[in-house]
């Protein structure tokens, strides 16, 4: 529900103090020499941040890309909540945006991915009649 969306400003807002406090020397001090109180100062400076893009923003290597995909999610949220799109259309996109970034790849292609997945439908419902007939 598009009234369920937090404050996409605010969230933005709040993905840049984020970097910024994480990027302070004494902040990355403080992480290696006494992580529970880092813990405590992020949960405390932070609280309406998600968890999971706490971690994803935390993940220096692969900074750049995590927050091109959570700004990726902030503008289909945006999206939504000016009702430019539903939140079923946007999260059908965004499932198959990553589908083509992780999955289909693994399996040569959107089209091998649905040809393995009949193939193991195939196979799991033989192996459930010859189950059922050996009853």
């Amino acid at each position: 529900m598009a009234e369920n969306i937090p404050d996409l400003e605010k969230l933005t807002n709040d993905l840049l103090n984020f970097i910024e406090f994480y990027d302070k020397p004494e902040t990355q001090k403080t992480k290696e020499t006494n992580v529970g109180y880092y813990n405590y100062l992020i949960n405390d400076k932070f609280k309406n941040l998600p968890f999971p893009m706490i971690r994803l923003l935390e993940d220096q290597k692969n900074r750049k890309e995590n927050l091109a995909k959570i700004i990726e999610m902030i503008n289909i949220l945006k999206n939504v909540k000016s009702g430019q799109t539903s939140l079923e259309n946007a999260e059908n996109e965004f499932v198959e945006k990553r589908a083509e970034e992780y999955l289909y790849p693994a399996f040569g292609g959107k089209d091998n991915f649905y040809k393995v997945a009949e193939e193991n439908k195939l196979k799991n419902n033989n192996k459930k009649v010859s189950t059922k007939s050996k009853k």
